[in-house]
């Protein structure tokens, strides 16, 4: 019962079984089923990342980029579903940020290159970055380049989870191979 009670995994999966209790049962705290979908993507998503790369210690959870990214996900998506920013999220924008948001947490956990030092020279975050940046405004009614409508953001924000995915199982960039060097001497056979 104790390592029941020091798993990461039960109190994650504990915390959603509890706000999709209330949002069930709790009137006025009614969360509708896009939203409800959506915190539950990103929790599936942060178990799975978590089982690739376990940590039972409070502070390599702290400092996890993968647990911060789920945690602040989780609480937009869960402020959104009621209504607490000027502008909410509909639907194609919901799939956009959980798509992008999604990719990054799982594929940090296949390739957590160089941690928080090497945060800003990451590719998946930057990636991320401009797939978030693209869906919130859009969500504020800014108008985009060309008049991108919410379903070509959404394409967008597909293309590129599928680029940080690729990004993560790829892993680090190789070193480049140095020129060959050929000698002068050499006779043809």
């Amino acid at each position: 019962m104790s390592e029941l009670l020091k798993s990461r995994v039960f109190w994650v999966a504990l915390l959603a079984l509890v706000v999709v209790m209330v949002s069930a049962y709790v009137p006025g705290w009614q969360i509708d089923v896009e939203h409800t979908a959506g915190l539950a993507v990103i929790v599936a998503v942060y178990l799975v990342s978590y089982a690739l790369s376990p940590a039972d210690e409070l502070k390599p959870m702290l400092t996890s980029r993968k647990f911060w990214a789920s945690l602040l996900g989780f609480i937009y998506v869960f402020l959104d579903a009621f209504h607490v920013f000027p502008a909410g999220l509909d639907l194609a924008q919901l799939a956009g940020l959980l798509v992008v948001l999604c990719a990054y947490i799982f594929m940090v956990a296949m390739d957590p290159g160089k941690g928080w030092r090497g945060l800003l020279q990451s590719r998946k975050f930057w990636l991320t970055v401009v797939g978030l940046v693209m869906v919130f405004l859009d969500a504020y009614h800014v108008i985009l380049p060309a008049g991108m409508t919410s379903d070509q953001i959404v394409s967008i924000c597909v293309i590129l989870g599928g680029v940080i995915a690729g990004i993560g199982i790829q892993g680090p960039l190789p070193l480049p191979l140095p020129d060959p060097v050929i000698p002068d001497d050499v006779s043809e056979a």
